[in-house]
């Protein structure tokens, strides 16, 4: 999707190539395992915001979600955004991104 919707590439052939090699520069064939092992690692009392956009082409929701379920206890909130592509929720939503970080960091006790 990053090269169709983020970067095009008009080539199918290219666009499928350049998918083909990021997934193994990204570490994509052994993804699941180190993924089970990253999550491991973050403690249940660590805090953690996190900011989707529903219109992301790059990591849709579903991906977002399916890597925070890898572990129970979490001390997650989410909050999903209307508009916007990937990264894009601070450029056109930055009032309500501005209100939904700013009530997270209060309720941290920080």
């Amino acid at each position: 999707n990053f090269f169709k919707y983020v970067m095009p590439i008009k080539n199918r052939a290219g666009r499928m190539t350049m998918a083909a090699l990021m997934y193994f520069v990204l570490g994509g064939a052994g993804f699941d395992r180190k993924a089970k092992k990253w999550m491991a690692g973050i403690p249940t009392t660590f805090p953690i915001l996190s900011l989707r956009n529903r219109g992301d082409h790059v990591v849709p929701v579903h991906a977002i979600d399916s890597l925070f379920a890898l572990k129970t206890g979490l001390k997650l909130q989410k909050h999903e955004f209307a508009e916007g592509d990937h990264l894009e929720a601070l450029k056109v939503c930055p009032e309500q991104y501005r209100q939904v970080v700013t009530e997270f960091l209060k309720n941290q006790h920080l």
